[in-house]
């Protein structure tokens, strides 16, 4: 492993860890709001299939938590899902920086941005394959209101739909892959952009953190309802299984449609965009910060040595 690539995967697995448990309770409250359907009106819940116990905002779902769990239920899953972040987060940046750096050497320049965000989503989808399961199984355990560990989830999945039901709705997080390839790739070039109009070689952590909200909040705008629909999919693997249904992501899209109308798709986006603009800012503005140091680091002990 070169050392770009070891200063981009490593400074990334530290940046996920530190976000993920900043804004933990955040991620628990949106993913519960999302995973959830409660029906339109009273009438139209006999007639379609509603969760019960649904909360109205994430206020109220912060407030039943505490109620029945203590504050330690805003923290239910978070070893799971530290694991999902460290892991997805630094392979993520593993695939991308050294396929980037093997393309910039055949190319003998630098990349457009068209060819940053085709390397960003391929490298995105491959980390799903390693990825995927493992968000299936935080979903679960975040929204699991008896709060059973990860193994009896993996249990029950795998003996309902086999061990390749761990990776049911692979496609739909390809779609989603775009994402991340998207984000990362938006904010790399506007930064590169803002430090060739500021003369500057590096941002500070403050401009660093604004442009990561920026991004953050224009990539996931834009497909709030797919990673909505994910999430409930996920959430009713084997209620949907159960029901003789494919569970698949248009089922689940249709189903918020029928209980929630159209806004439904867009249910959870404020506690999503706090949440996912914060944690991805501080995500980014750790990564950087911890880069800078890795490769101060490295190059104090191996002076002839430049990292980019």
């Amino acid at each position: 492993m070169s050392e770009s690539v070891f200063v981009q995967a490593s400074s990334a697995a530290a940046g996920a860890a530190i976000s993920t448990l900043a804004f933990y309770p955040l991620e628990l409250i949106k993913t519960r709001l999302q995973a959830q359907v409660g029906a339109k009106n009273k009438a139209n819940s006999e007639e379609t299939s509603t969760d019960s116990d649904v909360h109205a905002s994430g206020l109220d779902a912060f407030y039943s938590i505490v109620s029945s769990q203590g504050y330690s239920g805003l923290y239910q899953g978070v070893t799971s899902v530290l694991f999902r972040s460290i892991s997805s987060d630094s392979l993520y940046f593993l695939i991308s920086t050294k396929v980037m750096n093997a393309v910039k050497a055949r190319l003998q320049r630098e990349l457009s941005t068209t060819e940053a965000i085709v390397i960003g989503f391929l490298s995105a989808c491959s980390t799903q394959l390693f990825a995927h399961p493992v968000d299936t199984i935080c979903t679960k355990v975040v929204t699991d209101r008896q709060n059973r560990p990860a193994n009896y989830h993996i249990q029950s999945i795998t003996r309902r739909l086999g061990f390749t039901g761990l990776w049911k709705g692979y496609s739909a997080s390809m779609i989603l892959s775009l994402n991340p390839a998207l984000q990362f790739t938006t904010f790399d070039k506007m930064k590169n952009i803002i430090l060739e109009k500021l003369e500057k070689t590096e941002l500070n952590p403050g401009e660093t953190f604004l442009l990561g909200m920026a991004t953050k909040a224009m990539t996931l705008t834009v497909i709030y309802p797919l990673i909505r629909g994910k999430i409930r999919m996920q959430a009713t693997i084997e209620k949907n299984h159960n029901a003789g249904n494919n569970g698949s992501m248009l089922y689940s899209l249709k189903e918020i449609y029928d209980a929630e109308g159209v806004g439904g798709y867009y249910k959870g986006l404020n506690e999503q965009l706090l949440k996912s603009i914060m944690s991805t800012a501080l995500l980014l503005t750790a990564k950087d910060s911890i880069a800078r140091t890795i490769k101060r680091l490295i190059v104090k002990s191996k002076p002839n040595l430049t990292i980019k």
